[in-house]
């Protein structure tokens, strides 16, 4: 395995903050090197809890609590 720091996933900021302890609340995680636009290459989990990726770019993840 080779590790390259311009390759690795870095998230800068989380929006919003806060949200609806229900859940329903779209959280965008911005950053750089996200390199798979597929949905399935990636799992988020908040507080144990899964939030499925809605849509992913390379400068961001979308998943809904």
């Amino acid at each position: 395995m080779t590790y390259s720091v311009a390759v690795t996933p870095v998230v800068e900021d989380i929006l919003p903050r806060w949200g609806a302890v229900s859940g329903g609340t779209q959280i965008t995680f911005e950053g750089k090197n996200f390199s798979s636009s597929n949905t399935g290459d990636y799992a988020v989990t908040i507080d144990d809890v899964d939030c499925p990726v809605d849509e992913v770019a390379a400068t961001y993840i979308k998943c809904t609590t």
